[in-house]
């Protein structure tokens, strides 16, 4: 009997995967690596990882994206040629053969797959397998919600990609026996469809099978409950899309098939003709949608101008001196300025230089003054949020533990709880053997007033580990978090969290930024922290304050643990991990708590080494020892409480492949092989120079010189227009290593181990592209990884910056993970790289690289920057700058080319706060809403 596969076709957020895991649960093999769950779909997707990344492949090289609905009545030309799609073909069925070896049965779904279903029908039947094909049709508005949340796709243009998608492969499905399942009636009577469906399909339908069904199939796996009448009375929709409905379900009932044929094939033939007309309605709503939302931004900032003025004028009428306070003020702006900008710049003429590397007092004053304000809610939005959430609002425990705390800063604390927007909460404040009287009275004082503060009194000694855990047995909420008994949460923290977590079910732990507060009451240094970055945490404890943890998760893991005091919260969240999605990490880009800053406190101790550093080693060991991978191992950092963790190489050590595009200028190219063979402590390596054409002698005689000289050393020959990606590509068909390195001709290796260091991170299996950090002739920072940025699309962090800066947050001088690295000097394994179809050549010289990262990021894989590999970059020497008209035009094209292809997603960088400036390079605070 021969093998046989079940194809499940449909639409994104249809049904597909719940179908899917029927049919597994009838018999069919699924795989074993699935794309994880979300949070709007917690029983899971049951999408094939290999399978999907296949698809995404091949739609990659079509140059296709799934969501733009036009594309499925008008397909593009392939750019493909028949050697290549050969190619592909082969390595498909070599590995649907090794799959069905043990697996008579598999069934899988994509919904890409009726994009590219020829080249599957091609597989398979190449494979020698049989193939059944299950249509599934949903309710065009119960994709729209999930569309929009997952990915930003606004209700009109999903009703046009639902259409597009049932529509505008149905000549492509008539022509093959498919069956049609109504998601609707599957979940409804799953006996009766699926009886009907196993019935047709072969498969076997028992008690068990069904019990097991039963169990999985529950209501709450409909998106939105929908009938036809919703879509015929929804405004703007078009009655093609409802008359496409009503065929469906027709075929989903066998009624009439021929007649069922016809009229799609009619409605086929209709929707072809309105794409010109739905696109450029499709296009002129988008634009509107946009200046909706930015002419709304514009009149809150508007409306809240004129508040502040209103009251200003109000506060002046009653001051006398204010005449001389403004002149003052104005005075000490403008000096402070000044005194920033000569800071700023070293006495190279036309080298700018950044020494500062966190936010000038001057510049966050006026933040706070100006936008921070404007983002806070009012009175009635909170209560209009806890009425929405009615008896779900989740309690929040404080845990604080005190000891010797000065009145005034414990009262403070205190009041900063009670003075919170949001009610329910606890404050559990454990005290440890303080000797201060006030300490004791203040507590009871407070405990008296209000029900919500529970206290607690050790009886000896046990430090803050003790202390807290002691704190932590008075929480009953849902959620912990945990407070420095002389820190001040903003009066809206506890509002935020509770936002957040009702918003987000899944989450289990949520951190916010965070700043110091001094004797005084002002606020400095800033933190505006990254989302989600591991490898960040590796380095450093930047999530901090303020950290509110799931109860449950807190008890699974015991609480604080003894022995690591100083890192103790660094500790907790290291344990936590373990037991934690990163879907299930939430960061909010606001300022939610206030550090204490005072003469001794930790707040101001950041230059001074402490038991702090070494705590924190012990808790990242003893987390790698528990975790893995073996071999791993923790040292301190390039700064005070930083660290570096040793990744191990593999044994024996992979093979790298360094790939060159070059032409002419020996001057470069030699300095640049010659610092990687003469400098590299790692040796397993080989140089593949590719020459795009060069002609001078002195060049092509050191060519040859350098063949001679070491047998690592190839040349390869592109003889086509300068296109570095295809150059790229080229040189990977060539080489030999399982890791691939795309470096410039116009670098010079600095320090031995940079190439052991990223061969290090990007064994991981997690990661996909290691960059390095790179200098500029004159030693400042040249590339210290990739953020998006909404004008220039990207952009370089620390540009500019001093070479031995720390950079904002220590990030110059620790690990971490980022959007995208430079291809000046990217390294990644060969199977990412050909995972998601290597470079694009459409993108010939800008943004290749940031493009290719940012597919291996929707890949699954984390980029990651490490300062421990340097080497000087002198940009642009080698093909010249984007200075001519026809260079520029080029540039506009693929920029034009990027925003197609990536949209909204180039505007807000997770590993980049949206507090921050995002239109220049400078690390600054935004200055407008």
């Amino acid at each position: 009997m021969k093998p046989r596969a079940i194809l499940v076709l449909g639409m994104h957020c249809c049904g597909t995967g719940a179908l899917t895991r029927c049919l597994g649960l009838l018999g069919a093999e699924l795989g074993s690596s699935f794309i994880a769950p979300a949070a709007d779909n917690p029983a899971g997707f049951w999408e094939d990882v290999r399978f999907v990344s296949l698809n995404q492949r091949l739609t990659q090289l079509l140059g296709e994206e799934w969501n733009r609905w036009w594309e499925h009545l008008i397909p593009p030309e392939s750019p493909l040629s028949p050697c290549d799609v050969h190619s592909l073909v082969a390595e498909v069925v070599e590995e649907i053969e090794e799959r069905f070896a043990s697996c008579p049965l598999w069934a899988v779904n994509d919904p890409r797959t009726l994009r590219i279903l020829p080249f599957w029908e091609e597989v398979l039947r190449r494979a020698r397998v049989e193939t059944d094909m299950v249509l599934v049709v949903c309710h065009p508005l119960a994709c729209t919600q999930p569309l929009e949340q997952r990915y930003g796709i606004p209700e009109a243009r999903s009703l046009l990609l639902w259409t597009g998608q049932y529509l505008g492969h149905w000549p492509r499905l008539a022509a093959r026996p498919f069956q049609a399942v109504d998601y609707d009636r599957l979940l409804e009577d799953p006996d009766r469809e699926l009886r009907r469906l196993s019935a047709r399909l072969g498969l076997p339908w028992s008690e068990a099978a069904k019990e097991e069904v039963r169990k999985f199939l529950k209501p709450d796996l409909r998106h939105a409950r929908c009938t036809i009448n919703d879509l015929r009375n929804r405004p703007n929709v078009l009655p093609i899309v409802v008359e496409t409905l009503e065929a469906l379900e027709d075929l989903c009932v066998d009624r009439e098939p021929s007649a069922v044929s016809a009229r799609m094939e009619a409605l086929h033939a209709e929707f072809r003709r309105m794409v010109p007309l739905l696109r450029a309605l499709d296009a002129q709503a988008g634009f509107a949608r946009r200046a909706e939302q930015e002419s709304v931004a514009l009149r809150g900032l508007v409306e809240a101008r004129e508040r502040e003025l209103a009251e200003l004028r109000e506060e002046r009428a009653r001051s006398r001196t204010w005449r001389w306070v403004e002149r003052l003020r104005g005075c000490e702006r403008s000096f402070r300025r000044w005194s920033r900008t000569v800071v700023k710049t070293e006495c190279i003429p036309g080298v700018k230089t950044h020494a500062r590397d966190t936010i000038d007092s001057l510049d966050y004053e006026e933040w706070m003054s100006t936008l921070e304000p404007f983002s806070l809610p009012n009175e009635d939005e909170v209560a209009a949020m806890l009425q929405q959430m009615g008896g779900k609002a989740p309690k929040i425990s404080l845990v604080v533990p005190v000891w010797e705390t000065p009145e005034k800063h414990l009262r403070e604390c205190i009041e900063a709880v009670r003075h919170q927007s949001y009610p329910h909460w606890e404050l559990c404040l454990a005290d440890d053997c303080s000797t201060q009287p006030h300490v004791k009275n203040v507590l009871k004082e407070y405990a008296a007033e209000d029900a919500r503060i529970k206290i607690t009194f050790r009886e000896e000694k046990g430090h803050i580990s003790r202390a807290s855990n002691t704190a932590l047995e008075l929480a009953a909420g849902d959620y912990v978090a945990f407070l420095g008994h002389a820190d001040l949460l903003s009066q809206h923290a506890l509002y935020f969290m509770a936002q957040v977590v009702v918003k987000h079910r899944g989450a289990k732990i949520v951190y916010s930024d965070e700043d110091k507060i001094d004797e005084q009451g002002r606020r400095f240094e800033p933190h505006f922290k990254s989302d989600w970055n591991p490898d960040l945490l590796y380095s450093i404890n930047y999530a901090r304050h303020l950290s509110v943890y799931q109860h449950d998760l807190i008890k699974t893991i015991g609480g604080f643990r003894v022995g690591v005091e100083g890192s103790q919260d660094y500790d907790l969240l290291l344990r936590c991990l373990p037991h934690v999605k990163p879907k299930e990490i939430v960061h909010i880009a606001r300022i939610l708590y206030h550090e204490r800053a005072t003469d001794g406190s930790s707040a101001l101790a950041t230059n001074e080494e402490s038991c702090t550093g070494q705590a924190g080693m012990i808790a990242l060991q003893d987390y790698f020892t528990e975790c893995g991978p073996s071999g791993v191992t923790v040292e301190t950092g390039m700064m005070p409480n930083s660290y570096r963790i040793r990744w191990p190489i593999p044994l024996p050590a992979p093979l790298v492949s360094l790939l060159i595009p070059t032409r002419d200028k020996r001057e470069l190219i030699e300095v640049a092989v010659r610092s990687i063979l003469e400098k590299s402590a790692y040796r397993n390596y080989e140089i593949l120079i590719i020459d795009n054409g060069s002609v001078e002698a002195q060049t092509i005689e050191w060519f040859a010189e350098i063949l001679r000289w070491d047998s690592r050393v190839r040349v390869l020959v592109y003889d086509q227009a300068f296109n570095f990606s295809a150059m790229n590509n080229l040189g990977v068909r060539h080489a030999r290593g399982s890791i691939v390195c795309l470096i410039n001709n116009d670098v010079e290796v600095i320090n031995a181990d940079w190439l052991g260091e990223m061969v290090s991170q990007v064994c991981r299996p997690d990661i996909g592209c290691v960059g390095a950090k790179l200098y500029y002739r004159d030693g400042t920072i040249q590339h210290g990884g990739v953020r998006l940025s909404r004008c220039g699309l990207a952009g370089h962090l620390h540009k500019h910056y001093r070479g031995n800066a720390a950079g904002y947050g220590g990030r110059l001088k620790v690990v971490q993970n980022c959007s995208g690295v430079t291809g000046a000097c990217l390294v990644v394994r060969r199977s990412v790289y050909e995972e998601v179809g290597g470079l694009d050549e459409r993108l010939k010289v800008a943004f290749n690289d940031v493009d290719f990262c940012l597919r291996v990021r929707r890949a699954g894989y984390r980029n990651l920057w490490t300062p421990y590999a340097e080497l000087y970059h002198y940009e642009s020497v080698s093909r010249g700058y984007d200075d001519t008209p026809e260079k520029q035009r080029r540039v506009r094209e693929e920029m034009g080319f990027m925003k197609a292809r990536w949209g909204s997603l180039l505007e807000e960088d997770p590993y980049y706060n949206t507090n921050l400036e995002n239109f220049r390079e400078e690390l600054s605070l935004k200055r407008h809403v």
